[in-house]
């Protein structure tokens, strides 16, 4: 296994120009994230392209989308789209693959426990940072909000009651984040009173309003954007 790994990395180094010590590094990393031996060398190949791609250090790639395959159960197959829906995001806000990937960490478990698809948080993100707000602030929002939904307080179940809202882990589970904002948007409209209710804590507050309100035009731009097709594949930095 290890000549194996050692032969691929020469390799991966050749055809990537990326430093020998820099792609050990990261593969230490990746394997000590779960990536199997035998997807190693592919799964390196990816994640320098991306790196190069998205002008960001190879660990930091690393980081992020192992996080998102461990969150989400995927098999590191799923790289190359994971990289890709990075990207578009980098593209669509003021965000970079290495912003990105260095926090989404923050919230990948609580979205994917709730059925949140990493698209929509991708999505999420470029469309709060394109808003001005930065992308390691815009994660931690993110997570205060579905923290929140999953332990609703007394107020919270109360104000969404009295709204006629469904809301809690059983609706963000069935509408998917995007629709679970929705709702708040047609039930709540613009009343910052019943925002605060709901979501109780500055940060979750802050990032309903925003994507529920000023950005939700952008998040929904963002969601329908085709490169988030993951019928599309193809090899990060290989552009349209």
């Amino acid at each position: 296994h290890l000549r194996t790994l050692s032969e691929g990395l020469f390799s991966v180094s050749d055809a990537t120009n990326t430093a020998l010590a820099s792609l050990t590094d990261a593969e230490y990393q990746a394997l000590s994230s779960g990536v199997a031996v035998n997807q190693a060398t592919g799964y390196m190949a990816i994640s320098a392209k991306a790196a190069k791609a998205g002008f960001t250090d190879l660990t930091v790639a690393v980081d992020g989308s192992t996080s998102v395959l461990n969150a989400w159960k995927l098999d590191a197959s799923a790289a190359t789209e994971v990289y890709n829906r990075m990207i578009v995001a980098q593209n669509f806000g003021k965000t970079t693959l290495g912003e990105i990937a260095g926090n989404i960490g923050q919230v990948a478990a609580t979205a994917a426990g709730l059925k949140v698809s990493y698209t929509e948080i991708l999505a999420a993100t470029a469309a709060m940072t394109k808003g001005g707000i930065q992308t390691g602030q815009a994660m931690t929002m993110l997570n205060q909000v579905l923290t929140n939904v999953l332990k609703p307080s007394a107020e919270a179940q109360k104000q969404a009651k009295a709204l006629g809202l469904e809301f809690g882990a059983a609706a963000i589970k069935s509408k998917g984040l995007a629709g679970f904002l929705a709702d708040i948007e047609q039930k709540a409209g613009g009343n910052e009173e019943a925002l605060a209710k709901l979501f109780g804590s500055v940060e979750a507050y802050k990032a309903v309003a925003s994507l529920a309100g000023a950005q939700s035009a952008d998040f929904a731009q963002a969601l329908r954007d085709r490169r988030f097709d993951p019928a599309r594949r193809r090899e990060p930095g290989d552009g349209e």
